[in-house]
């Protein structure tokens, strides 16, 4: 009998399940409201202390811009506003900019409690 991992890891490689996922994902994304107020989805992320280390380790110019776009979204959420049309978040600039830094962060402290072992 094949392990569940093994199983999970064959279901998920299916054209049709991925298809699925990725049709549920925009959908969720654009439900979620965040793109009408300028933000990208990694601008949500809750901050733990992975995610944190991985902000500070962000370029200057991409933690500015991060910065402007958390700036701009509190101040029209306060005027109960969203951004127009053309000025929102479109799908392709919604790119990851922080799951990079993340996995490093990550990895690293993956690493340390190997090393910790020894």
């Amino acid at each position: 009998m094949a392990s569940m991992p093994a199983i999970v890891e064959q279901i998920a490689a299916s054209p049709a399940v991925r298809s699925l996922v990725h049709r549920f994902s925009e959908s969720f994304r654009v439900a979620s409201g965040y793109r009408k107020f300028g933000l990208r989805h990694e601008d949500i992320i809750m901050e733990c202390d992975v995610v944190q280390e991985a902000i500070n380790r962000l370029p200057e110019e991409e933690l500015q811009e991060r910065n402007f776009r958390f700036s701009r979204a509190i101040n029209i959420s306060a005027k109960k506003a969203t951004l127009p049309a053309a000025e929102r978040t479109s799908p392709a600039d919604d790119v990851e900019y922080l799951t990079p830094y993340i996995r490093k962060v990550q990895q690293e402290q993956d690493d340390l409690i190997e090393w910790d072992k020894y």
